[in-house]
């Protein structure tokens, strides 16, 4: 691979978050292109992207000296032809993955043959996008987290056919722009979407089977879980963007039964064009969101924070019995993607494994979901714990 300073590169997208990822990229010095899919999209990016530059140089947040970079260093094209002489490419249109393979299969006839193409898909697995029309041996995913600027957490993923090289300048270059990742291959991609999916599927049970409003769940999920709360997440990132997420995460899962639920759910939403904040409804009706608002306890609301909580732990302690990650790294990385303070190993030893375990259990013997199946590593945990506290042995 070619070791040329400073990388060159292009983002193919211009919706919100091929617009984050670039506007995040412009604070370091690599020539940027970004590839609209219109000419009227490209004159709204350009607009778009001057005032928020203008912004940042007069508030102090960039010099003259970046400024001026930026100004002489910046191509925003709707012609794929742009991005030919980049080293790196991030992918970051639509979720859907036929026009993702279209995009793939044109920009090989394009790029240099020493160029990186990354997909920024958050669902989709890289190598059902590269396929046998593209040199996969140049591909990986690339996944970053909305607002890309405040979410310091990206997901490399590698596919069997990604060569070392690709892997090293990628991670070269997510040192480069100060960001934090888990390295990931496809059977665990997608792993911080995919260890909250446990605890979004069972809000939805709540939602459908307990009579609870969204609200009221959101409301309980903000105190410690999730900021903004499951369902006003899902409606933040669009009601279509998400079911087709959970379609694929789902389908990695031999559990359906238990995703059944919140399928059907996005799935009517999507079938009334509640595709959440973008329509002014989802989960949520953002137009009548102040005649919502909860006053006072909610009925059994420990009850569904303890439930949910545990499913939450478990998922984290399920993804560390892989062995790729350390329970401090998804822990940060966790805390990143959620917002909140606390992850999910600092939430089991505030809760107490015992306790999370019996729970789990229980439910588990009762519902028969895989879900609820402690994990290995959460049963060693409580079991260790029982050690230390009755005779003082050392604990191996």
């Amino acid at each position: 691979m070619s070791e040329k300073r400073p990388y060159s590169i292009g983002i193919i997208g211009s919706g919100r978050m091929g617009l984050d990822i670039f506007e995040y990229l412009s604070d370091f010095m690599f020539p940027l292109t970004l590839i609209c899919i219109s000419d009227q999209e490209r004159l709204a990016a350009q607009k778009s992207i001057a005032r928020r530059m203008e912004r940042r140089r007069r508030n102090g947040l960039i010099g003259e000296e970046q400024f001026d970079f930026r100004k002489m260093n910046c191509v925003i094209s709707s012609s794929l032809k742009d991005c030919s002489g980049c080293d790196i490419i991030i992918e970051a249109i639509y979720e859907d993955e036929e026009a993702k393979r279209t995009l793939y299969r044109n920009l090989e006839a394009i790029v240099r043959e020493d160029a990186v193409i990354v997909s920024n898909s958050s669902s989709i697995s890289p190598s059902r996008i590269a396929d046998s029309g593209i040199s996969r041996g140049r591909c990986a995913g690339l996944h970053f987290f909305f607002p890309v600027r405040y979410k310091n957490v990206a997901e490399l993923i590698r596919m069997d056919h990604t060569d070392d090289a690709v892997m090293r300048r990628l991670r070269e270059f997510l040192a480069e722009i100060n960001r934090f990742y888990l390295e990931m291959g496809e059977d665990d991609a997608f792993i911080l979407n995919r260890i909250v999916l446990d605890c979004q599927a069972q809000a939805c049970r709540f939602l459908t089977e307990d009579r609870y409003t969204a609200r009221e769940i959101d409301r309980i999920m903000q105190r410690r879980l999730f900021t903004h709360g499951i369902f006003e997440f899902f409606d933040s990132v669009g009601i279509d963007v998400a079911a087709r997420a959970v379609d694929n995460y789902a389908t990695l899962r031999g559990d359906i039964e238990f995703y059944r639920p919140l399928l059907m759910s996005l799935r009517k939403l999507m079938s009334e064009n509640r595709l959440g904040k973008k329509t002014g409804a989802g989960f949520h009706d953002y137009a009548r969101q102040g005649e919502a608002e909860i006053a006072g306890a909610i009925k059994g609301a420990e009850r569904v924070e303890l439930v949910l909580t545990a499913l939450y732990i478990n998922s984290a302690f399920k993804a560390c019995e892989r062995g790729k990650w350390s329970p401090e790294d998804l822990e940060y990385a966790l805390t990143e993607y959620t917002g909140c303070p606390e992850g999910p190993f600092a939430l089991a030893q505030e809760i107490g494994t015992s306790e999370l375990r019996d729970l789990l259990s229980e439910h588990h013997m009762t519902t028969g979901f895989e879900a609820f199946r402690p994990s290995r590593l959460l049963d060693r945990a409580g079991n260790d714990s029982q050690h230390e506290r009755g005779d003082g042995e050392e604990v191996l």
